[in-house]
């Protein structure tokens, strides 16, 4: 019972552990894609001044006026960026959302009442498709957004709070995936 109710937010755990290898544990670590260094630097930038919308490093002493994406991993890697390094607070902060897009899948399922087998399918399906695979291996943490199609698709037809703020997260992790939650 035990496991029914808890394995499959476990299973997205461990799986974004395993598919997050070796950043997941060696957290110094740097990522070698092509996006992550960028982030690294606008999540850096904002903890420093506070400013999501102006990237100072890049064009001293003026600051370049940017559109950020992967808002919400800027943001949290911001906030550990105070008190760690820039690049484990990178790596912690994308670990965390990876996470989180299993756990939203799990509890998404829950709601449904899917039994746990389905839910660990689902939350296998979120954190390791081959689409996440694909955009974690290239840095692109912006095109992860199962959770705020799960904040979506629940709140459809529930709350319209729900669904609206699923939009809004989706938009700021990327306008793609606003468009992909509004036809949701």
């Amino acid at each position: 019972r035990l496991l029914a109710r808890f394995g499959p937010g476990v299973l997205a755990v461990v799986l974004t552990l395993a598919l997050r290898w070796p950043v997941s544990v060696y957290m110094d670590a740097l990522p070698r894609d092509p996006n992550t260094a960028l982030h690294m630097v606008i999540a850096a930038d904002v903890a420093r001044s506070g400013d999501l919308f102006h990237l100072g490093g890049l064009d001293f002493p003026e600051a370049v006026a940017i559109r950020v994406v992967a808002v919400p991993v800027v943001l949290l890697a911001a906030l550990l960026g105070q008190v760690l390094s820039p690049v484990i607070a990178f790596n912690l902060a994308v670990t965390a959302w990876v996470a989180a897009q299993g756990l939203a899948m799990d509890r998404l399922g829950a709601a449904w009442g899917w039994t746990a087998p389905g839910r660990a399918v689902a939350v296998t399906a979120a954190v390791a498709s081959p689409f996440a695979l694909l955009a974690l291996g290239n840095g692109q943490v912006e095109n992860v957004a199962v959770l705020p199609l799960c904040l979506v698709a629940w709140g459809a037809g529930r709350s319209m709070w729900a669904t609206g703020g699923g939009l809004v997260l989706a938009a700021f992790c990327s306008p793609y995936q606003a468009v992909v939650a509004g036809i949701l």
